[in-house]
């Protein structure tokens, strides 16, 4: 049913939009995951902070998948 030329074509990899996500629609959910988890035993409020920080303020070292580990950590 489909063209050859899509039919045909390599496989190609499909990436979702995690940074545009983390800085736009989730943004609340993951800064409030990071502040609870901040707040436990075994965690330093400020470094946690400074994740998010550091990718939402858009520095180099900020990356989105830092915030999404720590994100799904607490959740």
């Amino acid at each position: 049913l489909l063209p050859d030329d899509i039919d045909q074509r390599p496989k190609k990899g499909f990436n979702f939009p995690w940074d545009s996500w983390l800085r736009g629609p989730l943004r609340d959910f993951c800064a409030d995951r990071l502040a609870h988890l901040g707040g436990r035993e075994g965690f330093d409020a400020q470094s946690v902070q400074a994740v998010g920080d550091r990718f939402w303020q858009g520095h180099p070292t900020g990356r989105w998948n830092d915030v999404w580990l720590l994100t799904v950590l607490e959740e």
